[in-house]
């Protein structure tokens, strides 16, 4: 696999500061046009990718979405997560997915590793064992972490989450 090319190292090539790289890639007013298309240029001769867990640590958010789902076998979590990813996308934010299989354990582990990985959000439909165990716990301590959290489709309106979800009755009635 092929090295990735730094700022530190478009700096040497250029002869400029790494802190005038970075300006100059991220479009600072602080750079004339002349010095950041130079930069653009050398950048993209070198195949340069941006190090978006640098940036992140920078901005302090990452630009991810983490989706939890029971399953993708059922058509309408399909459609659902097409939705998702299509919004998320438009606002600038990529999506990780995970399935927890209708299982309460196997979804407090995928809601732990989206926490470890920083997500700025998660969506949750919860899964069929923490519906009928009414056991949300896990859910509820992820609160702690400061990590804005929406319940869809599945929800419980007893928590103190945002909650997406459709009145199949009321709708059927209509």
């Amino acid at each position: 696999m092929a090295k990735m090319t730094t700022i530190k190292e478009l700096a040497v090539i250029s002869n400029l500061a790494p802190s005038t790289i970075s300006k100059a890639l991220n479009d600072s007013s602080e750079i004339s046009e002349k010095t950041r298309s130079k930069v653009k240029k050398i950048a993209e001769e070198h195949g340069y990718i941006a190090n978006n867990i640098a940036r992140s640590l920078k901005l302090k958010r990452t630009g991810t979405i983490g989706v939890i789902v029971p399953n993708i076998i059922d058509c309408f979590f399909r459609k659902v997560l097409q939705g998702i990813e299509a919004e998320a996308s438009k606002n600038g934010y990529s999506v990780f997915l995970t399935f927890s299989d209708d299982r309460r354990e196997d979804e407090e582990q995928r809601l732990i590793k989206l926490l470890n990985q920083s997500v700025d959000g998660i969506l949750i439909s919860v899964s069929k064992q923490t519906q009928e165990s009414n056991n949300y716990d896990g859910i509820v301590n992820a609160r702690t972490y400061g990590v804005p959290l929406v319940m869809f489709d599945r929800v419980n309106k007893r928590l103190p989450f945002d909650t997406v979800s459709i009145d199949d009755f009321a709708g059927a009635f209509k």
